[in-house]
Parts: structure tokens; C-alpha cells; sequence
């Protein structure tokens, strides 16, 4: 793969430098705005950002506690895009589930260069990534919305409508 940048992908990069303090404000207000909203529902984690550490949320996401929310995290985000809210269940799968990993071979038809070990990228080789990505994280992208103060409180109704009503999922 060629991943260096072309003349004009770089032109572009730099002029985006100069937005790019304003767009972190924005989505850390959206994030901040969603995480407060839904404070204290239970079997939901909205992300924690540690003292003397700032979040650019890229993407916010929610920790979901099948267990203590009483219903899959499935159901639930079936009844929340029901509901209007953009979301998506995973991030992105743990790379070591990915099909040059599981058929170890990444260049040419030998194997190389998972030939140079024995190391095996098992399912379960990395539990806590799995169960988060199969089960857990519910994300929202802060990135890909501009939502006013009106629609991140529409937002966070459904959410919370959603919430109250999942004994009927």
C-alpha cells in the first residue's frame, strides 16, 4: 500500500489545521451535552475522561451492562435507531480477528511474515476488546453530526424513552 499524501491532500490538511481547536470544542461540548443527559440510567456508562486529561471524541462512546439494563445491547439499539438516534454498536473489530491475521498471510502466498513465529491470533486472545466490541460499546459519531442545542436534547429524549421502556424489548 502507498500511504504517503499527495500535494494536494496536504494543502487541504493544512488548511483544515486551522479549524481543527474549534471542531474539538464542538464535539467535546456535543459529548459532554450527551453524557450529562444520561447520567444515573442504569446499565449505561457514558465515557469518563480523567482529571487532568481532555477527550477529543472522535466518537462518544457508551458503555452498555446487558445485565443490569435487562435487555441486549441489540435490542436496545434497534429501539434507539427506532427512536431517531444515529448510533452504532463495536468499534472497529480487534484487528487480530482480521482475515490476514486468522489466515496468516500478508504478502505473497508463503505466509510471511507470519512465518517467522508460531504466534496464533485465537479468538479470546484479547477478551475484555472482544466482549466490549461484541456486546458493550454503543458509539455515537460526534464527528459526523453538527447538531444544535434543540437536537442534542431531542437526542438525549429518545435515549432516555428508550431507556424507561426496555422491560417492553
Amino acid at each position: 500500500y502507498n500511504y504517503r499524501m499527495t500535494e494536494m491532500s496536504a494543502a487541504v490538511g493544512i488548511a483544515q489545521l486551522s479549524k481543527v481547536d474549534a471542531e474539538v470544542t464542538r464535539r467535546q461540548r456535543l459529548a459532554e451535552g450527551l453524557s450529562a443527559g444520561l447520567v444515573g440510567l442504569e446499565g449505561v456508562t457514558p465515557p469518563v475522561v480523567r482529571p487532568g486529561c481532555r477527550h477529543v471524541y472522535y466518537v462518544w462512546s457508551a458503555r452498555i451492562d446487558e445485565k443490569r439494563l435487562g435487555v441486549s445491547r441489540e435490542r436496545f439499539s434497534a429501539a434507539l435507531a427506532a427512536e431517531g438516534f444515529p448510533h452504532f454498536v463495536g468499534y472497529v473489530r480487534p484487528l487480530y480477528m482480521l482475515p490476514v491475521f486468522q489466515r496468516r498471510i500478508a504478502i505473497g502466498r508463503d505466509g510471511w511474515p507470519f512465518t517467522l513465529t508460531d504466534r496464533q491470533y485465537t479468538k479470546g486472545m484479547c477478551p475484555v476488546a472482544e466482549r466490549m466490541h461484541e456486546r458493550e460499546l454503543l458509539c455515537f459519531e460526534t464527528c459526523a453530526y453538527r447538531i444544535d442545542e434543540g437536537m442534542l436534547a431531542d437526542l438525549v429524549a429518545a435515549f432516555r424513552k428508550v431507556h424507561a421502556n426496555r422491560h417492553l424489548l
